[in-house]
């Protein structure tokens, strides 16, 4: 519970002094008004009818008895507005941080699905099961605020007889005591719905994303979908309804211990005025500090149970916080730009979190400045993590990488991300216009003139033509109506200039011509010279006639490299490749002989 207190207090003081210090602030205002309308009342009334009636007193008994509430309650008021605005303050500065941290963190982590589940356990301390930013740090400044208020009624209600405070605390504490473990049950039924929320947000992702959207009218899966729509939400149901059911029987306990309280107290306190040994006002004081205490102890047992229920998430959020990140090494070796480089990979081995197969084995090779590889493979053959390694979005669990004789985790970070080019097949187009979409970070001081030089290059110009804002049209609509769509052959095309437009010494393309119809297939086979130029390429595909562009292929098999040579060798060879080779030639010639009929 510390610990939480902790992070959050410092997270406050880093990003918005201010938010804690009004919270402080409120819960002060609060206390002092919930005392003065306890206290003051009894003054008033024993002026009225026990004392000389002083007009005077009573003027400034009944300006305090009503102007003490008003004013705290103002106070209290403008605070809690305050509070608000400083609380979207520091969400925004921790959420900017967050996401820094996670572009930072080692992409092998974050592409598992273990780390999405452990963020949303992470989110339930952060945001208190949705119920917004901070809360459980909130619970745990007004626990402190009560607890004062829950003091005083305490010392009030002690000086009418100590049975009932023993009485008293004794009920609180079975009540919070009983209460905590109802709450346990339903942080526990809580972290059991954490893979169902993932489930259902997906499921609803699916029906919601433009992307899916041809394939669900195509195949006809409204009703299908809506079927796991339903069997998924009556699922949660039963878990909603079992923390119902705990909240009930709280709910009850809190009416059953009210109800002790307030009827011993009544009770005593007539039986008081009856023998005449109380007066109006001590009785109405009494009854006020009652009304007090069964009030504050409510929200001091919710927010302290609260606090301990979260409590239990914090170990998630320290686990999310403290998940290792990519050395960006300021001080390493920082490249020199377009100039020769030579890659090295020796004795590499690469296994994913959680599995017991290793993805790579041994990987030995050297590849020359402005030699281009083909890697070929078949699915699973470990030739997309290959390169992934190179570019250090993994890091290779034995064995080492150099560029230059120098090993990549040891040199500059930025400077050795400006070393690549990459598209991958599964590249993502931003909801950004297309100009920053090939340019990003460099867009704002690029003229359009270089950007459509790459357009003209990759056969874009036609479409940018019809386009009302020309470049600076948005891709999607997302953030503008007036944005396009592009097709899947227009997209790897952007995705292409964006590479070519990094001018970066080492390409990586993989699969670049997935998504396009055989004459683009070819003109950018034809291209490939020129995208490449003078830099060395890494071309991943599964198309083997494309091989023939290339310097050299790499055949990987389970993980291995199981052979390496030019087209000509390995089809002499007669190997694993001129298998493949006559695997994709046969089915071609198949169909068009079929196409020919």
């Amino acid at each position: 519970m510390f610990k939480g207190f902790a992070f959050f207090f410092h997270t406050s003081m880093k990003y918005d002094k201010k938010y804690f210090t009004d919270m402080v602030l409120n819960q002060l205002a609060l206390a002092c008004g919930a005392v003065a309308a306890v206290i003051l009342p009894r003054f008033l009334l024993n002026a009225i009818f026990y004392e000389d009636r002083n007009p005077r007193k009573l003027l400034i008994l009944l300006l305090l008895s009503i102007g003490i509430p008003f004013l705290t309650t103002v106070c209290s008021g403008i605070l809690e507005n305050h509070i608000f605005l400083h609380r979207i303050h520091v969400y925004n500065k921790f959420n900017q941080f967050m996401s820094e941290k996670i572009l930072k963190a080692n992409y092998v982590f974050v592409e598992q699905e273990s780390f999405i589940e452990l963020r949303k356990k992470a989110e339930k301390y952060l945001y208190g099961d949705y119920r917004g930013f901070g809360v459980v740090f909130e619970n745990m400044v007004t626990a402190f605020g009560q607890g004062a208020i829950f003091l005083a009624a305490v010392v009030i209600i002690s000086t009418m007889h100590p049975a009932f405070l023993a009485l008293f605390l004794v009920l609180a504490a079975a009540e919070s005591w009983l209460q905590g473990i109802f709450k346990k049950k339903n942080y526990e039924v809580s972290l059991r719905q954490v893979p169902l929320e993932n489930q259902m947000s997906y499921l609803n992702d699916v029906v919601a994303n433009f992307a899916y959207g041809k394939e669900l009218r195509i195949n006809a899966m409204g009703g299908w979908l809506g079927e796991k729509l339903q069997k998924q939400i009556e699922t949660m149901m039963g878990f909603y309804g079992t923390i119902a059911k705990n909240n009930d029987r709280i709910s009850l306990l809190s009416a059953s211990v009210m109800f002790i309280q307030q009827g011993s107290m009544y009770a005593y306190l007539i039986y008081q005025i009856l023998n005449g040994t109380m007066g109006i006002g001590d009785f109405t004081m009494y009854l006020a500090a009652l009304n007090t205490f069964t009030a504050t102890l409510k929200e001091l047992t919710v927010s302290l149970v609260d606090v301990r229920q979260y409590g239990a998430y914090y170990t998630y959020l320290e686990q999310y916080l403290n998940l290792s990140g990519m050395s960006e090494n300021p001080a390493g070796r920082v490249f020199d730009r377009h100039k020769p480089h030579e890659i090295r990979f020796e004795h590499v081995s690469f296994t994913y979190p959680g599995q017991s197969h290793a993805a790579l084995k041994n990987i030995s090779l050297s590849v020359r400045q402005g030699e281009k590889i083909a890697i070929v493979g078949e699915n699973g053959a470990g030739k997309t993590t290959l390169t992934k390694l190179l570019t250090r979005l993994y890091e290779a669990d034995t064995g080492s990488i150099t560029i230059d004789g120098t090993n990549i985790n040891d040199a500059n970070y930025h400077s050795l991300m400006n070393l690549f080019a990459v598209v991958y097949q599964d590249f993502q187009l931003f909801s950004f216009t297309l100009k920053e979409n090939i340019a990003l970070a460099q867009s704002g001081h690029t003229p359009d003139e270089a950007v459509e030089r790459y357009i003209e290059q990759f056969g874009l110009s036609p479409k940018v033509k019809t386009l009302k804002h020309g470049i600076h049209t948005h891709v999607f609509k997302n953030l503008d109506e007036e944005g396009f769509q592009p097709s899947g052959g227009e997209a790897q095309k952007i995705a292409l200039c964006r590479a070519a437009f990094k001018d970066a010494d080492i390409v990586i393309l993989d699969e670049p011509t997935a998504a396009l119809d055989p004459k683009a297939e070819d003109e950018i086979y034809r291209q490939f010279d020129a995208i490449a130029g003078g830099r060395t390429a890494f071309y991943i595909t599964h198309r083997l006639a494309s091989t023939r562009f290339c310097d050299r292929i790499l055949v990987l098999k389970d993980g291995e490299i199981c052979e390496t040579g030019s087209h000509d060798e390995l089809i002499a060879r007669g190997g694993v490749y001129a298998g493949l080779y006559r695997l994709q030639a046969k089915y071609y010639e198949t169909a068009d002989a079929t196409a020919s009929l």
